[in-house]
């Protein structure tokens, strides 16, 4: 099976790819500058590019975490749209900071979103890729706090109070955890999505 994969050399990806190849599907890359017709023959899209959230928000980062996020999630679903053969899935990061600051109250995926610069940028964000939704994807967001690995990830040192990194940092999932989910997905729901 044929996976193209954004971020696929970032700390999630690296991982991600070996287990999925080691299963025995083919990962194609998709690099910077890629084009619509790397998509083509896909049976499903991995969507993990983008600037970390895991640092101190200045004005500035937050322009690139946003233009990372949702422009590159605009350029891929209109990759899509332009693709031949359109894969029947995109797996998309996302983080749990579209629920905002909470405190213990319990949330689910039915809560509704908070308020705030990751709450409000996650919303956006997932809007751009549920537009792939018209063309016949299916689209599952996979949000997930910080992501920790002896090789990368953020730290605790990163996410401290006054890091301004904000809502969901609090949460933190290990990397073999967060590559086992993508994967897992890709081995058990894949006859439900071909």
């Amino acid at each position: 099976m044929i996976v193209a994969m954004t971020g696929a050399t970032g700390f999630i990806g690296r991982h991600l790819s070996a287990q999925l190849q080691a299963a025995g599907h083919e990962i194609r890359p998709l690099k910077r500058g890629w084009a619509a017709t790397e998509l083509d023959g896909a049976s499903a899209v991995i969507h993990l590019a983008g600037e970390t959230v895991a640092q101190r928000w200045t004005a500035a980062a937050k322009e690139r975490i946003r233009s990372s996020r949702i422009d590159g999630t605009r350029r891929l679903v209109a990759a899509l749209a332009k693709s031949s053969a359109r894969p029947a899935v995109l797996l998309a990061a996302s983080v749990v900071g579209i629920y905002g600051s909470r405190g213990d109250e319990i949330l689910t995926e039915k809560s509704p979103p908070g308020s705030g610069f990751l709450a409000d940028l996650t919303k956006e964000w997932e809007a751009a890729e549920n537009d792939a939704v018209a063309l016949d994807i299916r689209v599952v967001n996979l949000r997930f706090g910080v992501v920790l690995g002896r090789d990368g990830g953020g730290g605790a040192g990163e996410c401290s109070g006054d890091a301004g990194c904000g809502a969901g940092c609090g949460v933190r999932v290990s990397l073999s955890g967060a590559s086992r989910c993508f994967a897992g997905f890709v081995r058990m729901k894949w006859a439900r999505w071909i």
